[in-house]
C-alpha cells in the first residue's frame, strides 16, 4: 500500500490492464516491443492495479470499520433509549397507580364531605326543630300564664263581686238595724197608743198623725230578715 496515494472514491471502478495503451507506453508503432518489455510493463501494471486494489480494500476495511463502530454506537443508544423507554413506561405505570390512588382518595374524600354536609343539613334540620319546639313551650307557658292570670282576674272579679254582696247585705244590716230600732220606737209608740187607748176610747188626731209619718218613712224595709241572712251565708261561703 502506498501512503503517498490519495484514497479513492469507494464507488470509483477498479483499475483494468488497458493493452490498446500499451502504444503509449512503448512508443509508436514503428517498433515492436519485445515479450521482456511487454512482461515488465504487464507486471508494473498490475502491480499497480493490486496497489489500488489494497489501498481499496483498507479504506472499505477502515470504512467498515467506522460502520461498525457507527452500528456499536446507535446499538449503545438503541439499549439507552430502550433502557429509558423501559424506565418511563415504569414511571408512566407508577404514575398511573398514584393517579388511581389519588383518585381513589379524592372519591373517598369527597364521598365523605357530603356526608359531613348531609350530616350537618340534618343537625341544622334537628337545631330548626329544637327551636320551634323551644317556641311553642315558651308560647304554651305563656298561655298558661295567661289563663291563670285570666283566671286570677276572674276570681279577683268573682271576690269583688262577693265583697259588693257584702257591702250590700252590711247595708241592708244596718237598714235592718235602725229599722230594729224603728220598730222598738214603734212597739213604744204602739204601748203609748195603746196607754192612751186605754185612756181614750179614740186617738187623737195628733196619735194618727205621728203613726202615718212612722209607717211612711219605713215603708223601704220590705223584705224578711231571713233573705238577707241567707244572701249573706253564700258571700261568706
Amino acid at each position: 500500500m502506498n501512503p503517498n496515494q490519495p484514497q479513492q472514491d469507494s464507488e470509483a471502478p477498479l483499475q483494468t490492464l488497458d493493452l490498446d495503451n500499451l502504444e503509449n507506453l512503448f512508443g509508436g508503432r514503428q517498433t515492436l516491443p519485445s515479450l521482456s518489455d511487454i512482461r515488465t510493463v504487464t507486471i508494473n501494471a498490475l502491480r499497480t492495479t493490486n496497489t489500488n486494489l489494497r489501498e481499496e480494500n483498507n479504506r472499505l476495511e477502515t470504512y467498515v470499520a467506522e460502520l461498525d463502530n457507527k452500528n456499536h454506537d446507535l446499538t449503545v443508544k438503541v439499549l439507552e433509549l430502550e433502557t429509558a423507554n423501559l424506565r418511563l413506561e415504569f414511571q408512566t405505570q407508577i404514575l398511573k397507580q398514584l393517579l388511581d390512588d389519588l383518585q381513589e382518595k379524592f372519591e373517598a374524600r369527597e364521598k365523605k364531605l357530603q356526608d359531613l354536609e348531609t350530616r350537618e343539613k340534618k343537625l341544622q334540620d334537628l337545631e330548626a326543630r329544637e327551636k320551634k319546639l323551644q317556641d311553642l313551650e315558651e308560647r304554651e307557658k305563656k298561655l298558661q300564664d295567661f289563663e291563670e292570670l285570666q283566671k286570677r282576674i276572674q276570681d279577683l272579679e268573682a271576690r269583688e263581686k262577693k265583697n259588693q254582696d257584702f257591702e250590700e247585705f252590711q247595708k241592708k244590716i244596718e237598714n235592718f238595724a235602725k229599722f230594729h230600732k224603728r220598730f222598738e220606737k214603734f212597739e213604744e209608740f204602739q204601748q203609748t197608743i195603746d196607754k192612751e187607748n186605754n185612756d181614750l176610747k179614740e186617738p187623737t188626731p195628733q196619735t194618727k198623725s205621728n203613726l202615718t209619718k212612722f209607717k211612711l218613712s219605713n215603708r223601704d224595709v220590705e223584705k224578711p230578715l231571713k233573705d238577707d241572712f241567707g244572701k249573706y251565708l253564700i258571700v261568706i261561703n
